[in-house]
């Protein structure tokens, strides 16, 4: 049976939504009796708030507890994916700690060690991600003391910005309101059959150009010269376009190449030219020889130019269009597998914060120091990525785990400041939102 609170009078639905920001942020903070002091205070104010509801199932600890509440949250909407989610991991036996096996190649200092010691060459540790739930089972390495049931751990889509649950209904972040869903290329690369698209629109316009030039200087032929110069730029135009994946250049390209290939296909059947000027007379001999050589080089364009365009507008008509097609792609944090060391990751991790996205840079750092544990760097860059999304306890003892890693006393007495500095944020951060 579902229990809920009684509602009390002389309070509004401004003091609920203050007492459900201000419970989000004291949870955000490590601080889960403050956050369910603040949630239990919006309940009281209105005990029909989902959103309420499904907040205090995070902080409570006892197991019916948490049941009852997320019970409460699909009593007002049934339809609510992550109340769902949560009462089928409760129903359910608690998972074990995932261990990651790490196997890393070194080089052999020389060919005699390659041969005698093989076993050298190949290091292997367990690693356990230093703010993932602690539980009793052994753990090599290093890990966090605190135990957590926040979006880190319950391995929800979260918002890739602000770290925030998120669903696939939701098109905004519900707590930053950036967008969720953007418009990207189908393939985030270009396929092979849109580099030969470009490379045939290219040669067409070569083609063009070099009979520009001789439309010019043998048969002296002005239409000729202004229809080619204004096909090379357009080919030119739509092939930069092109590259660029630009669908009016798509577009524009087959329309195009329909146009070349009748006008093309008129002089190549109908052998139909229409020039202003010939050359002066020469010489008959010569100028039979000049002629023999123009139309017959003339001729040999047209067809390899025709061939061309029909190679270009097949491929355009039958294999291009999943290449300039957009998709609504649903952003969430997340990280990349199979890159085969830290250093690649902590790459990807600073280019997500280059695009405000820290919450998959905390994604990418996770898998960094799975592969190198070691290295003080990915630690201190993830503690400085959970402290921006106000997560301290955990920015904290990921520093931690770092202090106790660390052999350079310089860098432990860094590593000190840096706790001492996020401890003291924290702190600030509680005072404002119990000011607030």
């Amino acid at each position: 049976m579902a229990r809920h609170f009684p509602h009390i009078d002389g309070m509004h639905s401004s003091d609920q939504d203050d007492f459900l920001k201000q419970g989000i942020a004291a949870l955000k903070a490590g601080n889960k009796a403050e956050s369910k002091r603040l949630l239990l205070k919006s309940i009281e104010v209105d005990e029909k708030n989902e959103l309420s509801w499904l907040w205090l199932s995070a902080v409570v600890d006892d197991k019916a507890d948490k049941i009852i509440c997320l019970e409460n949250v699909l009593t007002l909407n049934p339809h609510n994916e992550k109340a769902q989610l949560g009462l089928e991991k409760l129903y359910s036996p608690p998972p074990s700690q995932k261990k990651q096996t790490v196997r890393r190649e070194v080089a052999p200092l020389s060919g005699a060690q390659a041969i005698l010691y093989p076993e050298r060459q190949v290091k292997e540790w367990t690693w356990t991600d230093p703010t993932t739930a602690v539980s009793q089972s052994e753990t090599v390495g290093f890990q966090a003391k605190t135990t957590y049931d926040d979006v880190w751990s319950q391995n929800a889509d979260i918002c890739p910005y602000c770290a925030t649950e998120t669903v696939a209904k939701d098109n905004r972040c519900p707590a930053c309101k950036r967008p969720l869903y953007v418009k990207q290329y189908r393939y985030a690369k270009a396929s092979t059959n849109a580099v030969i698209f470009w490379v045939a629109l290219l040669g067409l316009s070569n083609i063009n150009l070099i009979q520009l030039f001789f439309d010019f200087i043998y048969w002296a032929d002005i239409i000729g010269v202004i229809v080619n110069t204004a096909l090379v730029v357009l080919f030119l135009v739509v092939a930069i376009g092109s590259m660029m994946r630009q669908f009016w250049a798509f577009l524009t390209a087959q329309i195009l190449l329909i146009i070349v290939l009748f006008i093309a296909g008129i002089e190549a059947f109908f052998s139909i030219r229409l020039v202003s000027n010939r050359l002066p007379p020469f010489d008959p001999a010569i100028t039979r020889f000049i002629e023999g050589l123009g139309s017959g080089f003339d001729s040999f364009l047209n067809q390899f130019e025709i061939g061309g365009a029909v190679l270009a507008l097949g491929m355009a008509i039958f294999l291009l269009a999943p290449d300039f097609e957009k998709v609504n792609l649903r952003l969430i944090a997340h990280s990349k597998d199979g890159l085969p060391n830290g250093a690649d990751y902590h790459l990807k991790a600073k280019r997500s914060v280059e695009q405000g996205q820290w919450a998959t840079a905390v994604k990418h750092w996770q898998r960094a120091a799975a592969r190198e544990p070691h290295r003080l760097l990915y630690l201190q860059n993830l503690a400085n990525a959970y402290l921006r999304l106000n997560f301290f306890q955990r920015s904290i003892d990921v520093l931690q785990s770092a202090l106790q890693i660390s052999t350079d006393q310089t860098k432990k007495e860094t590593i000190k400041k840096q706790i001492e500095t996020v401890k003291a944020q924290q702190t600030a951060f509680m005072q404002k939102m119990e000011q607030n």
